[in-house]
């Protein structure tokens, strides 16, 4: 799909009995506000990162291939450790839907973390940090949760900026290199932001039938 497949597929699940989990949680505050996937075996305690080759997407594709785009605060973070390696799983709050309907509260499914000493780095594969604000391409998984389309492509940190703290959209996938899928050449994916609006509008445009 959008990136070459190594090993395990996110949409492997861990059972309530097999598994190792830790987490952290902020404290409560009202509201204001397929990817692909690669394994392996762990080894011991702390293991290297895993490349990954992602493939570039355009503002158009993603809204094409995601279930969902919404923006949202992470309110939770956690991982575990099952037969098929170590995931982590972001818990966002849903602040507005941009396509799709979501449920108010998600959890967000993806390769890495660390679990008892034990660390797996997936690159490529955006991590969270609780009360951050964002905005994510989703696509549901069968376990119930959801997995980010493309990975940092579909990942969209919110910034503040300036005396009116204007809102802007700052892309994960900034300054990485990308397959481009046309030349099979290799790409750095420009590290340029968007205001929130922008990006609000493109998607609803895309959306609603507009041409990418």
């Amino acid at each position: 799909m959008y990136a070459h497949r190594f090993g395990r597929g996110p949409s492997a699940g861990a059972g309530p009995n097999d598994s190792q989990e830790h987490g952290e949680r902020c404290p409560p505050r009202s509201p204001a506000h397929s990817a692909a996937a690669l394994g392996m075996a762990l080894l011991s305690t702390v293991l290297p990162a895993i490349a990954t080759t992602l493939a570039r997407l355009d503002v158009g594709q993603m809204v094409a291939h995601a279930a969902g785009v919404i923006r949202a605060r992470c309110v939770a973070v956690a991982t575990r450790a099952d037969a098929r390696g170590i995931w982590t799983l972001s818990t966002f709050e849903r602040h507005e839907n941009w396509k799709g309907s979501l449920p108010p509260r998600i959890v967000v499914r993806l390769p890495g973390g660390a679990v008892g000493g034990r660390r797996e780095t997936v690159e490529g594969v955006p991590r969270f940090t609780p009360g951050e604000e964002v905005v994510l391409f989703l696509e549901p998984l069968s376990t119930g949760e959801w997995t980010i389309t493309g990975w940092a492509l579909g990942t969209y940190r919110i910034r503040r900026d300036g005396p009116n703290e204007l809102e802007r959209a700052v892309p994960d996938a900034g300054g990485m290199r990308l397959l481009d899928p046309n030349s099979g050449e290799f790409r750095t994916e420009p590290a340029g932001a968007l205001s929130v609006a922008q990006l609000r509008a493109e998607v609803m445009r895309l959306e609603h039938g507009g041409k990418p």
